[in-house]
């Protein structure tokens, strides 16, 4: 939820259109409307993390590496953090 509150606190300088896919050479190349870059971005993260979690928690190998477990399950909540504030603070100009 830390980057819905960070886009709801950047909205207003944030530009219209939010770039959300670059090429191999960093050049963006996708854009996505403000509001549903703020909205949709964070639940597509979320989205991703409850099948992750439901996949590693109801799994058939139950007796892996927990370690491993750990990992996987806290992968796509930092990555959503420090992937979508990097996107908002750069579109803001930050």
């Amino acid at each position: 939820m830390l980057p819905l509150i960070l886009g709801a606190a950047l909205y207003n300088y944030l530009p219209a259109e939010i770039p959300i896919h670059w090429d191999a050479s960093g050049s963006a190349d996708r854009y996505c409307n403000k509001l549903l870059a703020i909205i949709g971005q964070p639940l597509f993260f979320a989205l991703i993390n409850i099948i992750v979690h439901y996949r590693v928690s109801f799994s058939a190998d139950r007796n892996g590496s927990k370690i491993i477990n750990i990992i996987t399950l806290w992968i796509c909540p930092v990555l959503s953090v420090i992937v979508l504030t990097v996107v908002f603070l750069t579109a803001a100009n930050f």
